[in-house]
């Protein structure tokens, strides 16, 4: 149950709670696969991307709904664009991923992520970060012995990091990806599943699955306030995560209909732009703080 818990409304939502402003971006570009609309960038300009220092990092605040405190801070990788302008995932990441830029890009966001923790404990703020890890770079051998060193050389610990995965990368058969899942829970890093219930059978395979943390698919929750069925598959997966020991969090909270959904469904946390939009590391501690 969520207790003293409100919603800084006034970050997103100021004074109300009707559909986003026309300006906002749409949210799908946080995730894959890419809108119809969006235009892929070239090898070249990936290439001056990183060289030139365009690409950035905005942080969104995962909370905790027994007490309000931030759990984690899930890092999200955007590209300022001179052609383009400012570039979600979705319209830069597949392509990215296709071109061998995993390693690149996975890198930049863990070292962005880790100086930031560092630079956040400065405040006293002991929340951990999360970062996404695709497919190319989970499937890596050494991969896992890389982040540990990574990690250690911040000083911080393998504790204040989450690696998120997605649902086909967690279920897949790739023997190295199991191994590095393994791994990841035995040096002591939190591994989350992302998009948790889009695939039937997922609910089935949690048992042999190295993890400490599901998250719901983002459409699911978002379509959650008017299917009743959809409210009880949520119920059912929440359930089913905390019997094999998982956290379980509810992602693509947007509106006031989905927040006031959780208490009935049974999660441990919740993240999305009711309760805060993805923002800039500066901004961070003044929207803890106030």
């Amino acid at each position: 149950m969520m207790t003293n818990l409100e919603p800084r409304r006034t970050i997103f939502f100021p004074g109300r709670h009707d559909p986003l402003p026309k300006t906002e971006r749409p949210r799908d570009l946080e995730a894959f696969p890419a809108p119809d609309h969006v235009s892929i960038p070239t090898i070249t300009e990936m290439v001056g991307a990183i060289d030139a220092a365009k690409l950035t990092v905005h942080y969104q605040p995962q909370i905790d709904l027994s007490s309000g405190a931030i759990q984690s801070v899930e890092a999200l990788i955007r590209w300022d664009d001179d052609r383009h302008g400012m570039l979600y995932p979705a319209e830069f990441l597949p392509f990215a991923m296709e071109s061998g830029f995993a390693s690149a890009f996975t890198d930049f966001v863990l070292g962005r992520l880790l100086s930031q923790l560092v630079l956040w404990r400065r405040f006293n703020f002991q929340f951990g970060g999360t970062l996404n890890v695709p497919a190319a770079v989970m499937s890596t051998p050494n991969f896992v012995d890389h982040l540990h060193r990574q990690v250690a050389r911040m000083g911080l610990r393998s504790e204040d990091l989450i690696i998120e995965i997605t649902e086909g990368v967690a279920t897949c058969d790739d023997i190295v990806v199991l191994e590095n899942l393994l791994e990841l829970c035995q040096k002591g890093f939190g591994v989350s599943m992302d998009a948790f219930g889009t695939d039937v059978a997922a609910p089935t395979k949690l048992e042999r699955l190295p993890l400490t943390q599901v998250k719901t698919d983002r459409s699911l929750m978002v379509e959650a306030a008017s299917r009743p069925h959809l409210r009880s598959a949520l119920q059912a997966g929440a359930a089913g995560a905390k019997q094999h020991g998982l956290k379980i969090t509810a992602i693509g909270v947007e509106r006031d209909q989905e927040w006031q959904l959780l208490p009935q469904l049974g999660f441990d946390g919740a993240q999305g732009h009711y309760i805060a939009p993805p923002m800039v590391a500066e901004a961070l501690p003044d929207w803890v703080t106030h």
